[in-house]
């Protein structure tokens, strides 16, 4: 029996109306009309055009082109909402039905396809639902411009494998917004408790291992 809370806080989220029919909840607390509007438009486009779920290399593109147009340097705020709004819109729509329901057939937020990416994006899911705070679990807008900004200044220090670490850092970010509309499922839970289980053995014998040396004889 796994004891760890899996549900996400709903005190403060707000429906964001999408068009007259559809309204949803989106991945984050949206404190800016401006994010509102680029929201709405990314999913509705996603929606309309039946989009297939976005690949995370898709969006790592469009992040690299606007660090280097200085979007995410703390400065053009409004710039960063927008691309926050359309990109999380987009790939939020991608994996809705026409009714805003969850697609049955689409188990990831994002198409995940690299080792990195799958590492990145579980570790993410992992923090979210076993060791987040209640109100960790739950991100605004600014909160996201401020993740984007901190991989802008984090990247140029990525010498090794600089590429596979955009994809596990991206992966996990976004890994952490699935939570939102992507429940824990029984497979995860059963991986992280098969996860403690190796960690507690290890601690086991390094402990034994510590009191045996402790208790072997002094050669003189």
């Amino acid at each position: 029996m796994l004891n760890h809370l899996h549900t996400l806080p709903c005190s403060t989220i707000v429906p964001l109306i999408v068009t007259n029919t559809l309204q949803i909840t989106p991945l984050l607390d949206i404190r800016h009309e401006d994010v509102a509007q680029s929201y709405r438009e990314g999913v509705s486009d996603s929606i309309r055009h039946r989009h297939e779920p976005v690949p995370l290399t898709s969006l790592l593109t469009c992040l690299k082109q606007a660090i280097a147009v200085q979007v995410f340097d703390g400065q053009h705020q409004q710039a960063a909402r927008a691309f926050i709004g359309c990109h999380l819109g987009t790939i939020h729509g991608a994996v809705l039905t026409a009714k805003g329901t969850r697609r049955p057939d689409v188990s990831t937020l994002v198409l995940l396809e690299s080792r990195d990416a799958i590492r990145g994006y579980r570790a993410g899911r992992h923090w979210l639902f076993e060791e987040a705070e209640p109100q960790e679990r739950r991100w605004t807008d600014d909160y996201v411009v401020e993740r984007f900004h901190e991989l802008a200044l984090d990247a140029p220090d990525w010498h090794d494998d600089p590429e596979g670490v955009w994809q596990f850092t991206l992966a996990c970010l976004v890994g952490e917004l699935s939570g939102q509309i992507f429940p824990v499922t029984p497979k995860e839970q059963a991986r992280w408790e098969r996860e403690r289980e190796k960690a507690r053995a290890w601690l086991a014998r390094q402990q034994a291992q510590g009191i045996q040396r402790d208790t072997e004889p002094v050669l003189e």
